[in-house]
């Protein structure tokens, strides 16, 4: 195509303004001289002349145009360039944005939960340390547990028998949905996941779990949870402890370190309430000793007093005796000497 369609249009309003310059000019002509000579139509000259005029003007007129419309053209696509480049600069800006939120949002993720631990582990300190009950501190901290990590049971098992040969885990706390469940309950080393957690010392995670698997294997019952974790309390690298909970909702993986590091606070306060019993024991058996040894003092004190005052009666006696002797040899030798005189 020689025009293009904006082209024609600008072209045909050319034509149209050149020749209504043309007529102008030539009526203005012929009010000057009062009438109008029709002759300048009819002429073959002037006719070629007009159209040639017309042409010219619309052609200035059509590159005009042209000049203008490729000016607003160029304009246009340095605009949309302009645009472009800055809604790319506003893509990468927005992504960087994006990731730096993403960032901020992953470092609040992990502050609340480094926090969440450090308070739940505050919690579990406290509780230890205050507690004066130690037959209930157990129950006390699975019910706080259970709440803190909106889990639905719980159970603890203590390591007992310090012999290898006689030990068993024996069941000292048990919840189940809020309320204390009074069961008592002894698993043999390596009977079940509690026994298997002992002997592996490793935590066990198990989250499709069959409908009779808790009846059978667990220390929990009455319940098919979907989510089940077993995670033993170790103190210089022995089990002291293990703790089971059981969910209807994933244990996610901060929570998993929270329970192993409680576990060493938990293992820790177990050893030392170990340790105190027995101190506490010996030091009962050493009074009842150092009674005893009093009391065999007391008695060989006595007894002592005794021999001392039987000795002191048979030295008295031995005296009395010797000076009896004494005496009747004097009156022996008295009665001799009588009998010689």
């Amino acid at each position: 195509m020689l025009f293009k369609k904006e082209e024609k249009g600008l072209f045909v309003i050319a034509n149209l303004i050149a020749i209504s310059s043309f007529v102008y000019l030539v009526t203005v002509e012929g009010k000057n001289t009062n009438e109008i000579d029709t002759s300048l139509f009819t002429s073959g000259f002037m006719h070629y002349v007009s159209v040639f005029s017309a042409l010219v003007i619309s052609f200035f007129i059509m590159l005009t145009f042209r000049f203008i419309n490729t000016q607003n053209q160029e304009k246009t696509l340095k605009l949309m360039g302009d645009i472009k480049k800055q809604q790319e600069e506003m893509t990468i800006k927005n992504n960087e944005l994006n990731k730096y939120i993403g960032e901020i949002e992953v470092k609040q993720l992990e502050d609340n939960q480094r926090q969440w631990i450090a308070e739940g582990q505050s919690k579990v300190d406290y509780l230890l340390r205050t507690e004066e009950d130690k037959d209930a501190v157990f129950d006390k901290l699975l019910s706080f547990l259970i709440k803190y990590m909106e889990v639905n049971q719980g159970a603890v098992f203590l390591v007992q028998q310090e012999e290898k040969e006689n030990q068993y885990l024996e069941m000292v706390g048990c919840y189940a949905y809020n309320r204390k469940k009074f069961v008592n309950k002894k698993i043999n080393i390596g009977e079940g996941l509690i026994g298997q957690c002992y002997l592996e010392q490793e935590k066990i995670f198990l989250t499709e779990i069959p409908d009779n698997y808790i009846n059978i294997t667990s220390g929990l019952g009455e319940s098919n949870p979907t989510n089940l974790i077993v995670v033993p309390f170790l103190y210089n690298d022995e089990v002291v402890a293990i703790l089971e909970l059981a969910s209807f909702k994933a244990v996610l993986d901060y929570q998993i370190t929270f329970l192993e590091n409680m576990g060493q606070s938990v293992a820790a306060f177990v050893m030392n309430h170990r340790i105190n019993v027995r101190t506490q024991k010996l030091l009962e058996e050493s009074q009842m000793h150092a009674e005893m040894l009093r009391a065999q003092e007391e008695e060989m004190r006595q007894n002592m007093e005794e021999l001392t005052a039987t000795q002191e009666e048979a030295e008295r006696r031995t005296l009395a005796f010797q000076q009896e002797i004494k005496n009747k040899e004097l009156e022996i030798e008295e009665l001799r000497l009588k009998i010689n005189c």
